[in-house]
């Protein structure tokens, strides 16, 4: 179980990128037998917010510091269905609404996805058009994890997520990040990344590029790494920051990952039992 909440968020804010490129790739090979393990669903885990002062102060900043700590953990709660009669059967009914998603996508046969701000950007193209090809039989599974020992657990609070197998070569375009990024926890904003035959070929950021570029400097050892397009989760204008680099309140999103596939999406995929699924899933820190 682990429960994310910064102290101390600006900490690392005068970091040297570079030190804490090598520190996150360092702690990815130390601990790679644990995060595979933990990937694959070999134990029960969980990622949970849990508010802190310092993170309170940033999202309610006109409040006093316990009034904000307060609402804070209110939001947490609500969004993390706590707040309900009976949390584990919100959960529960919640897990069957995902579940209702993945079916329809496979049912479906959805080879490819495809995401528009029409919004002109400079030269009068939009500001995100991206097209992630799926795997020829690509795989959709939901946020419930189950153990080889058939125990269903939820891995993250809150999500929305339904996870996919995006095929290594297929996808084209550019998008533009519209929340805050925290890699290395370091704040980046104004995010640009084009894609050609999967593989980034141009990126940039209107802050924080020096960090932006450590990230992809990225050698593949620090894990899954995770770049969100658009990060809120649950109906609100409230941005609430948290180092899970995602918010905990919930609108339409995207989140992308770069680099290693989740192995329970790859191995769900019927072509990769039989295959080895490295060929069309993506192991490079540039590839989504």
């Amino acid at each position: 179980l682990s429960l994310v909440g910064p102290e101390f968020p600006d900490i690392f804010a005068d970091t040297d990128p570079n030190a804490m490129r090598r520190v996150t790739e360092t702690r990815g090979r130390k601990l790679k037998f644990y995060m595979e393990a933990m990937m694959a669903d070999r134990m029960q885990w969980c990622v949970a917010g849990a508010p802190t002062r310092a993170w309170a102060r940033q999202v309610y900043p006109d409040l006093s510091q316990e009034d904000a700590l307060a609402q804070l953990w209110r939001t947490v709660l609500h969004v993390c269905r706590a707040d309900r009669p009976d949390p584990a059967a919100a959960w529960r009914a919640h897990g069957e609404a995902q579940k209702r998603v993945v079916d329809f996508l496979t049912r479906h046969a959805v080879r490819s996805l495809r995401f528009l701000d029409p919004t002109p950007a400079e030269g009068g193209q939009p500001a995100t058009d991206l097209t992630v090809g799926l795997t020829d039989r690509p795989a959709w599974v939901g946020a419930a994890a189950v153990t080889p020992r058939g125990v269903q657990f939820l891995p993250n609070m809150p999500t929305e997520e339904v996870f996919s197998t995006p095929h290594r070569q297929r996808t084209q375009g550019w998008v533009r990040v519209t929340k805050p990024a925290f890699p290395f926890m370091r704040e980046v904003n104004g995010i640009y990344v084009r894609f050609v035959d999967g593989e980034v070929v141009e990126y940039r950021a209107e802050d924080g590029q020096e960090t932006l570029d450590q990230f992809f400097a990225l050698d593949g050892s620090g894990g899954w790494a995770r770049l969100p397009w658009s990060t809120c989760a649950r109906p609100s204008t409230r941005r609430v920051w948290s180092s899970m680099r995602r918010c905990s309140t919930r609108t339409q999103s995207v989140t992308s990952l770069l680099g290693r596939p989740i192995p329970a999406a790859s191995m769900a995929a019927p072509i990769c039992r039989r295959t080895n699924w490295t060929r069309s899933a993506s192991t490079a820190p540039t590839r989504i």
